[in-house]
């Protein structure tokens, strides 16, 4: 396994666990690619380091048939946040209704031609697919080019997309549209901050062309028949599917499949098509956390590092966090001393000889003040 974490405040916290065997059938550059995976999730650049805030890897010099570390560090260049893994879920988010367009499927076949670009399949048995599924909505999409729109090249990214744009969508095969659907698959756009067309693994033939989309499957499985494929887009649309948005779209499968602190699941996800012919609703499968009362100092620091990373999750600040944990320590240290109190308290009404002492010397108290009213009066 490769880890990377995550610098929290003054800690390293572990956001990511991949098995070596994933990264060597997804990047020629096993480092490059980590820092890309890192970024798509937590929504900032930044870079990797061998060492809690050490200096750079030197990407370059560490391929696949080199020494590859157990652990990197990602120490982020600004403020970041980790992205909405529940993007693949199709429950309705948007405060307002999207209505369908009639012509989304025909604008992805004018521009991806009549055939699924990475398989090549015709006609029915493929579907018109959005990359943010269409319950999402326009306000949805707005939020997330808003939120990455300073990450990119604004010649790559210009205008305002809707959940019907093309730049949404792409024309694909129906089992590569339910692999994508449920997590297993994304595709990953080269050249990028971190990656270029060559750190890819490539099945074609011809000549490296100067950019890619490229399918990753993040499950590898033998038996599946559609290849890590590049995207071949035979029309005539001059719009190629956003940059923000697939890569948006990976790091969401990416930290499905291997973030180290997902909470459960909170609906099914299924995928989507510009046709009402999507019956199944296959669950996605999220990793568990198994509780136990009998933890070892490591382990609770373990599961006080997840309950750091779930509260970024739903975006808290680190800030926030650190009011937070000031906040709960300051509610157990009152309530160890009331806990303290009531067991004195306890003890006392208890112990006979305990009591009777109290009790005498509350009543030499008010026989005191008794005296001292009785002489103030006489005065």
């Amino acid at each position: 396994m490769v880890n990377v974490y995550l610098n929290v405040e003054d800690r390293q916290v572990l956001a990511l666990s991949i098995p070596f065997s994933d990264i060597e059938r997804l990047s020629v550059r096993p480092v490059k690619w980590l820092r890309f995976v890192t970024f798509t999730i937590f929504v900032v650049r930044g870079n990797l380091s061998a060492t809690p805030n050490g200096p750079p890897v030197d990407y370059d010099s560490i391929s696949l048939a080199g020494p590859i570390a157990e652990a990197y560090y990602y120490i982020p260049e600004g403020n970041y946040h980790i992205i909405d893994y529940n993007a693949l879920n199709d429950r309705i988010t948007s405060s307002e209704r999207t209505i369908r367009s009639s012509r989304f499927r025909s604008n992805i076949e004018t521009r991806d031609g009549l055939v699924c670009i990475f398989t090549g399949a015709r006609g029915s048995r493929c579907d018109a697919a959005r990359l943010l599924p269409k319950t999402k909505g326009d306000e949805y999409i707005g939020v997330v080019l808003e939120d990455r729109f300073s990450l990119y090249d604004p010649a790559l990214e210009s205008g305002i997309l809707g959940i019907n744009s093309v730049e949404n969508g792409m024309l694909m095969r129906k089992d590569l549209h339910a692999l994508f659907g449920r997590g297993e698959s994304a595709f990953i756009k080269t050249p990028n901050f971190a990656l270029d067309t060559a750190d890819i693994p490539r099945v074609e033939l011809d000549p490296m062309p100067p950019s890619r989309i490229t399918l990753h499957h993040f499950q590898s499985d033998d038996s599946d028949p559609i290849r890590q494929s590049d995207a071949r887009m035979a029309g005539t649309g001059i719009s190629p599917p956003s940059t923000a948005v697939l890569d948006f779209m990976y790091g969401v499968a990416a930290y499905r499949r291997w973030g180290t602190s997902l909470p459960p699941s909170d609906g099914d996800s299924s995928p989507e098509s510009d046709d009402d012919n999507d019956d199944d609703k296959p669950n996605i499968q999220l990793r568990g956390r198994n509780d136990t009362s009998n933890m070892s100092d490591g382990m609770l620091r373990a599961m006080d590092n997840v309950l750091t990373l779930s509260m970024l999750l739903k975006g808290t600040t680190p800030e926030l966090i650190a009011a937070e944990r000031q906040r709960r320590e300051e509610a157990e240290e009152l309530h160890a001393k009331e806990a303290s109190r009531v067991k004195v308290q306890e003890w006392m009404q208890s112990s006979p000889d305990i009591a009777f002492l109290s009790n005498a010397s509350q009543n030499t108290t008010e026989t005191a003040v008794d005296v001292e009213q009785r002489l103030a009066n006489d005065k």
